[in-house]
């Protein structure tokens, strides 16, 4: 996921599959993964909030986006979305700034309502 000179696709494709595979029972490994890396190219390590947006990596970007995308699609074993997850997205969502970027962050902040919206956090 860190290199930029290769293909997309199988960089997508590992994103979902850690999705995919995390759960309770393997303690959200995949979940854990996919924030970590996520937070080291894009989060404030010292203070834990994310950095201002920057759009001109273009590959990056698309990585970086399918980063979000793929968290939100995680459950757990009654269909919910785990509460990392859902604090991880609305993270995004309430600090992000375009400051200083030079590309617009309206698709950004499309996908990442689309994807708040897919979580599922409903209680019976």
């Amino acid at each position: 996921m860190r290199s930029t000179v290769f293909s997309l696709t199988p960089r997508f494709s590992g994103e979902y599959a850690l999705a995919k595979t995390a759960s309770q029972e393997t303690d959200w490994a995949g979940l854990q993964h996919l924030i970590k890396f996520y937070n080291s190219r894009r989060f404030y390590a010292e203070i834990g909030l994310p950095k201002p947006n920057d759009f001109r990596d273009f590959p990056e970007y698309f990585v970086l986006e399918a980063i979000p995308h793929a968290i939100a699609r995680v459950r757990g074993a009654e269909g919910k979305s785990p509460r990392e997850a859902v604090e991880f997205i609305l993270q995004l969502l309430k600090y992000n700034d375009n400051s200083g970027n030079p590309y617009s962050d309206v698709f950004w902040l499309a996908v990442l309502v689309w994807w708040s919206r897919i979580l599922s956090t409903a209680r019976k």
